[in-house]
């Protein structure tokens, strides 16, 4: 359930979700499977300035698999001083450099004891170089070891084995990069990814992996990558043909590369591509 509100210039977004997680299946016996349910709410204020600055605060808590009545608490701010939750705080800021470009920046935090924390910072500028349709976009992207984990593997930030915030996990530094150029039907795109992150060992919890619990003697520090340093480049390229702006029927030919290695591994792999599609929701598959 989503409820958005607005006054003047402010706008309050409160919503009200539950989540699967598929991680317990095996302590079921259903021949039809069972899978543990988590309640979730999300609460978002946010106040604009004369259309050249949006600052918002936002809060959002995983309340476990067992039903909360605080659940239904509309109030921001309020859910931070139970400690049995899952809480994360932050804020969004979104300044308006000119009518072509805009900053933005994030920042969240999970327990600042631990610099159990996360941000992100980025540019994106229309029609550049006076190129109409030429769009440039890069944003820089860190995560701190363990964030989005929990205790208990039922208060992480995930849904149906995905994580809610980044497919990475935590535990990274990663530069994202976008292009794209449209000429009347002809969509030009590239993007570049490059990511540094600490890969979790056999036997320890460094952080990456936000579906393990999070204990406090598992704690293995709080610096960004460590554990096994792997570095990720991601690339794509793609040409696009719009058929029916309606749906968004385009057809498409695209190449992408990715490479991931560390002292232990090197994997490389090269990707061609044709379809026919109807892009009536964005899915991202740079990670």
């Amino acid at each position: 359930m989503k409820i958005s509100s607005k006054y003047k210039n402010f706008r309050y977004t409160n919503l009200f979700t539950s989540l699967m997680d598929l991680g317990e299946f095996s302590k079921h016996s259903t021949k039809i499977g069972g899978f543990d349910k988590k309640w979730a709410n999300f609460h978002l204020l946010s106040f604009l300035f004369d259309n050249y600055l949006e600052v918002s605060i936002f809060e959002g808590t995983i309340f476990g698999g067992n039903f909360d009545i605080n659940y239904f608490n509309p109030l921001i701010l309020s859910n931070i001083l139970i400690k049995k939750y899952n809480t994360i705080l932050g804020t969004n800021i979104k300044l308006k450099i000119s009518k072509k470009s805009y900053l933005y920046n994030q920042f969240s935090f999970d327990d600042l004891k631990l610099k159990k924390y996360a941000f992100q910072i980025g540019y994106k500028f229309f029609d550049l170089f006076n190129i109409k349709n030429l769009i440039f976009q890069s944003e820089y992207n860190q995560v701190q070891p363990y964030v989005y984990s929990s205790e208990e593997v039922l208060k992480n930030y995930t849904h149906y084995q995905e994580a809610l915030a980044h497919p990475i996990g935590a535990n990274f530094k990663e530069s994202v990069s976008f292009l794209n150029y449209r000429y009347k039907n002809i969509l030009l795109e590239f993007k570049f990814n490059y990511v540094i992150y600490g890969k979790d060992s056999t036997n320890t919890n460094f952080g990456k992996n936000i579906f393990l619990p999070y204990l406090d003697e598992n704690f293995k520090g709080d610096k960004n990558s460590h554990g096994i340093k792997t570095f990720l480049i991601y690339k794509e390229f793609c040409i696009s043909y719009l058929l029916n702006p309606k749906t968004n029927l385009n057809i498409s030919f695209g190449i992408s590369e990715r490479k991931e290695n560390n002292k232990f591994e090197n994997h490389k792999s090269l990707f061609y591509y044709f379809a026919m599609r109807t892009s009536l929701n964005n899915f991202y598959y740079d990670f």
